[in-house]
């Protein structure tokens, strides 16, 4: 099947960023999002206040985060949190996934006219 219509192509490439904006919304409200809040915060109380969710929530998802990437992003004391190396290399990726994902978002949009 070869598709020569030039609204293929675009209806297809829109697809593709749907679902990659979608995909990265998901994972990022579930897991990158709220690092990047404890980190901003270095408290989790404050960082689940900003994320309209309570606090067990919130360190359920980070915890759930260090699960999937096997490393402690954060560590834990009395003070508050603080980020790990391997917490500030997610962070510095997370901000660059959600800059090309909203650049992505434009880039089809204007090109659709």
């Amino acid at each position: 099947m070869c598709y020569h219509n030039r609204k293929y192509p675009d209806f297809y490439i829109m697809l593709i960023v749907i679902f990659i904006k979608y995909y990265i919304q998901e994972r990022c409200e579930h897991g990158i999002i709220s690092a990047q809040a404890a980190a901003r915060h270095k408290n989790m109380t404050r960082a689940a206040s900003e994320l309209c969710i309570a606090q067990p929530a919130l360190s359920k998802t980070i915890h759930k985060l260090e699960e999937e990437f096997g490393a402690q992003l954060f560590i834990r004391n009395k003070k508050g949190l603080e980020c790990t190396r391997q917490g500030e290399i997610l962070l510095e990726y997370a901000d660059r996934i959600l800059a090309l994902s909203e650049d992505a978002a434009r880039a089809v949009s204007e090109s659709l006219g």
